[in-house]
């Protein structure tokens, strides 16, 4: 998994021709090493790596590359909007799914992002027909807008001529991610009904990971501080949903362990639908269904294991997957967490005070050598979990961002248990004030 990962990030760098190049070369060293019968873990990574590099060349020639022909071309189109609408700068835009196209020989271009200057009287999964301007997303170096959007089954922009005539018609019948997208939009409304306007994006941002409410200021403030991934839902959001549920089922409601993870299983599930199934959340998601299974099935759970196996499935399924950066860094950071964070805890440990065994001379002072080992070996955890999801998502961060953030470690700190507080009491919040009698 972790090989599949990183060679398809640098696919994503280099293009569809190098990884073609490169996955010939890979099967070449392979073979090599097959026949030589030596070094078999690199003759597997090596036939990973070219499976990747494989499949990324395939899925860019018979997916993206015959959508693109749609590119500067003006057509009727008919299709289903299938996520919720958002705007800015005074335009907005719609995630549609195309189901045809008037044009000869027209590609299936799955997914567009359709943009109009004026607001759309439509919801989610209702069918349009309109005629619009197709077009690519504006390029850049490594990773730009549009392998972005391809990370999202997004294969073209296109925008909507708003003074033309178009059809909208209702949607017959919600599939169950239509459903997940009602509550996404009930849970938003209840916190801006119940907080300021100002207050309530910062927690739509941190519990949705929704910063259209967010202002550039307080954008700039959590980047500058190098925080800015409590803006994004990812594995933090999902380890405090787990907590929550796991604190609810199986201590509050004492429910046996295998339905405690059965149902566990489906809040994750539910709050990954929720969250619009955004590829860092899609990998903590997966992480924790597949640890919860091998719980039900009292098998020892491993996080390295449940980490490779997260990223290899959503990349075999989408092998542009590797260009969302919101993965990159959730992987990242996890990886070095579960790597070095015991190790980099137990040496801070060793020059915290009350450490060793409780001193003599009465109860109190034992008690008092307890409970300050407790806070102080919290606070080490803390800390060695901050400095190596750090180092972990530091080269990735430069190298998007050619900025590094010198008081990283402080402001995580500070901000790592307000931010965890803030998005479970969102969360409650939101959903009993969409209950009537448990409004108040």
């Amino acid at each position: 998994g972790f090989v599949y990962l990183l060679t398809l990030t640098a696919a994503v760098c280099f293009g569809a021709e190098a990884a073609l190049a490169a996955g010939c070369v890979c099967m070449g060293l392979c073979a090599v090493l097959l026949l030589i019968r030596r070094f078999p873990l690199f003759a597997v990574s090596l036939a990973v790596a070219a499976a990747a590099l494989g499949s990324f060349n395939v899925w860019t020639e018979t997916v993206v590359l015959p959508a693109e022909t749609m590119a500067g071309k003006d057509a009727f189109f008919t299709g289903t909007i299938c996520e919720l609408p958002e705007s800015s700068y005074g335009r907005f835009y719609y995630i549609v799914e195309v189901d045809s196209i008037e044009w000869e020989d027209a590609p299936d271009v799955g997914k567009i992002r359709l943009s109009a200057q004026n607001a759309l009287a439509v919801e989610p999964y209702d069918r349009i027909r309109g005629r619009a301007h197709f077009f690519l997303p504006a390029e850049g170096e490594g990773f730009d807008k549009r392998s972005y959007y391809i990370s999202k089954g997004i294969l073209l922009s296109a925008y909507l001529y708003d003074y033309e005539e178009k059809q909208i018609f209702p949607a017959e019948s919600l599939p169950p991610y239509g459903y997940a997208l009602k509550a996404r939009a009930a849970l938003k409304n209840s916190l801006y009904e119940l907080l300021p306007e100002r207050e309530a994006g910062l927690a739509v941002g941190v519990l949705l990971g929704d910063k259209s409410g967010i202002s550039g200021e307080i954008e700039e403030a959590f980047r500058t501080g190098g925080v800015s991934h409590l803006l994004a839902v990812s594995g933090m959001h999902m380890a405090a949903i787990y907590q929550m549920l796991s604190l609810l089922l199986g201590r509050l409601l004492r429910l046996p362990k295998r339905l405690t993870c059965l149902l566990s299983m489906a809040g994750i599930a539910a709050f990954m639908a929720i969250t619009g199934f955004a590829p860092s959340v899609v990998r903590s998601g997966l992480m924790y269904l597949i640890f919860l299974t091998g719980m039900m099935m009292s098998r020892q759970p491993d996080s390295l294991n449940s980490l490779g196996a997260s990223v290899f499935l959503m990349c075999a399924v989408n092998p542009y997957a590797a260009a969302d950066l919101g993965l990159l860094l959730s992987f990242a950071a996890t990886a070095s967490i579960i790597l070095f964070s015991g190790r980099t805890a137990h040496w801070i440990r060793r020059f915290l005070p009350f450490q060793g065994k409780p001193p003599s001379g009465g109860k109190c002072r034992a008690a008092l050598h307890r409970t300050g080992r407790g806070l102080f070996r919290q606070l080490a955890g803390d800390i060695s979990t901050t400095l190596t999801a750090s180092a972990g998502t530091a080269p990735i961060i430069m190298l998007s961002f050619g900025t590094f953030s010198t008081v990283f470690l402080l402001a995580n700190l500070l901000l790592l248990f307000p931010s965890t507080l803030l998005l479970e009491c969102s969360a409650i919040a939101a959903i009993l004030h969409l209950i009537p009698f448990l409004d108040p």
